[in-house]
C-alpha cells in the first residue's frame, strides 16, 4: 500500500471547518452561509485560484505557504527588526533590512514578508526549482528590479540553500551595481520551510509520487533552466540493482 504526502492545508482546513461547524450550530443556516463566505481567503493579485480548504490570505493553486504571520513575525524579531518596528528606522551604517527565503516555492511567504518590509530593504528568494522560482518572480514582480522605488526589492536566485553563503555576497543590486550585502556584514533572519513541496508532489513529470504515473526523475532543479547535467533516478537504478 502507498501512503499519501500529508497535506497541511488540507488538514488545517478540515479542522478549521470542524470548528465552525461546533461554533454555529446554533445559528440560521443564512448567519452559516455568511461566516462560511467570510471564512474564505482572497485571491492574490496574481489571479491564481486560492484552495477552499486554505485560510492562508498568500495561498494561490500552485501552494499554500503554512504558518506564515509566524515565520514574518519571527523575521522581524531579529535585533534591527525590532528597532525598525518600534522607533520606525533603523540608526546604523547599513540602513536597510536584508531577509532570506531560503525555499521560495510559491513566493507565499516572501510575499507576507514584502508586504511588511519598507523601501530600500531587500528579500531574497531562492529556490534550485526553476519552476517555483519563475512562478514566485512572476507572482512579486512589482518588487522585482528596483523598478517601484517606494517597494523593498525582491532579488530571485537560483541555488540550493546550502549554497547561499557563497552566492549572495556577489549579488549586486540592480540600480546601484553595488554587492546588497556589504563586506564584513550579513543579512537580519533566514526563512527555511524544508521538504518537498505540494506542488512538485502533484506534477506526475516531476516524477516525487506513486499516485500518478511519470518518469522516474525526482531531480529538485529538473525542468526549463534546471540542471540539464544532474542525472535522474532512473539512471540511478543499475547500480542499486533494480532493472
Amino acid at each position: 500500500a502507498f501512503v499519501k504526502p500529508f497535506r497541511t492545508d488540507r488538514a488545517h482546513g478540515r479542522h478549521r471547518q470542524r470548528q465552525l461547524t461546533c461554533a454555529l450550530s446554533t445559528s440560521s443556516k443564512e448567519e452559516t452561509e455568511k461566516v462560511d463566505k467570510s471564512e474564505k481567503p482572497n485571491n492574490t493579485d496574481n489571479g491564481d485560484d486560492v484552495d477552499d480548504v486554505s485560510a492562508s490570505p498568500f495561498a494561490t493553486s500552485y501552494h499554500a505557504p503554512v504558518m506564515w504571520k509566524e515565520c514574518r513575525d519571527a523575521l522581524f524579531s531579529s535585533q534591527r527588526g525590532r528597532e525598525r518596528m518600534e522607533s520606525g528606522d533603523v540608526d546604523d551604517d547599513q540602513g536597510y533590512l536584508i531577509f532570506v527565503d531560503g525555499t521560495l516555492g510559491g513566493g507565499g511567504h516572501s510575499e507576507s514578508i514584502l508586504q511588511q518590509m519598507k523601501a530600500g530593504d531587500v528579500l531574497f528568494g531562492c529556490d534550485v526549482d526553476p519552476t517555483a522560482l519563475s512562478t514566485a518572480s512572476k507572482r512579486l514582480e512589482k518588487y522585482v528590479g528596483g523598478k517601484d522605488e517606494s517597494l523593498p526589492l525582491f532579488v530571485p536566485v537560483q541555488s540550493n540553500f546550502c549554497d547561499l553563503a557563497s552566492v549572495l555576497p556577489s549579488i549586486q543590486h540592480p540600480i546601484t551595481q553595488q554587492p546588497i550585502i556589504p563586506e564584513g556584514t550579513g543579512v537580519d533572519g533566514i526563512l527555511l520551510d524544508l521538504g518537498v513541496s505540494s506542488h512538485q508532489i502533484d506534477t506526475p513529470e516531476r516524477g516525487f509520487a506513486f499516485m500518478k504515473d511519470g518518469p522516474l526523475d525526482m531531480r529538485m532543479s529538473a525542468g526549463e533552466g534546471g540542471d540539464e547535467f544532474s542525472p535522474p533516478a532512473a539512471s540511478a537504478r543499475g547500480g542499486m540493482g533494480f532493472t
